[in-house]
């Protein structure tokens, strides 16, 4: 892997991964709201955040000893980190100038969190580590913000470009957002078991739809598709169903397996329109 400049350095070469601790991703980020500070990016955020700064955290994410930044930073955990960058994203904003002369009192936000963002997912591209659960099985984690300034986890390598290459369809309340539903719970910074549940019970709802409306797998692949869906305890409850297996590794299996299914689905459904 190389650098964003295309250049791998030899410790690299020699196989050091690019990776940083949880200590050393709070030094990156300290990095960032220094140049913020020193460049009035944070100018407006402060203004709005009135005098009283440890209180609006306080309203805002309902957590204490987060303000002033430089000394409570070292302390933070990471549910308290991303939420932080979470809240800056909401406030940041660019000084507007005109040549080199500053306007005073004009900024831009689209702008200050366009540029807010792009430095905290390269800084959040090199903060990655894996999970054992209790059956001894590894998950990877990783994370980015979104266009929404919210911090999820990473969709799977592979499949990250799998939702935006879905085409729209002439019916979005039962297919694009439900997919756009689906791919935010499952994947939202510390999603609950139930809650991706949810979110592939709702990729089975669209390949339901779809079905329905005679967008489907070969037989033998449907069937096996709908097998899964319907007997392991993701939307019926029923005493047949299997329910004896590592919920979190199979209700990640199921998402992509669901996802790149509407996928194929959707292109089907493209092909016979066109």
């Amino acid at each position: 892997m190389s650098d964003e400049r295309g250049r791998e350095y030899y410790i690299h070469r020699k196989g050091r991964k690019r990776v940083v601790s949880f200590s050393q991703l709070k030094k990156l980020f300290n990095g960032i709201l220094e140049y913020l500070d020193k460049n009035d990016y944070l100018w407006q955020a402060m203004t709005l955040w009135g005098p009283d700064i440890p209180a609006f955290f306080l309203k805002e994410i309902q957590m204490e000893e987060i303000w002033p930044f430089e000394r409570y930073l070292p302390k933070y955990n990471e549910t308290t980190l991303f939420s932080v960058m979470e809240v800056i994203h909401d406030y940041v904003s660019k000084p507007v100038t005109k040549g080199r002369r500053r306007i005073m009192h004009d900024f831009d936000n689209e702008e200050g969190q366009s540029y807010y963002r792009s430095k905290i997912n390269e800084m959040l591209s090199l903060y990655w580590y894996t999970i054992r659960d209790t059956d001894g099985i590894e998950t990877l984690k990783a994370f980015e913000m979104s266009a929404d300034g919210r911090i999820h986890e990473k969709i799977k390598e592979g499949f990250e470009d799998l939702p935006a290459k879905m085409h729209s369809t002439s019916d979005p309340e039962s297919i694009d957002d439900k997919i756009r539903y689906a791919v935010s719970q499952f994947t939202r910074y510390g999603a609950k078991l139930e809650e991706r549940k949810d979110a592939v019970r709702t990729l089975g709802d669209v390949l339901e739809f779809l079905k329905k409306k005679g967008i489907k797998m070969p037989k033998a692949d449907d069937r096996d598709l709908f097998k899964i869906l319907n007997k392991f305890s993701i939307r019926h409850h029923e005493p047949t169903q299997k329910g004896d297996y590592t919920h979190e590794v199979w209700y990640e299996f199921a998402f992509y397996l669901f996802l790149a299914s509407i996928n194929v689905l959707l292109r089907f459904k493209k092909s016979n329109e066109d």
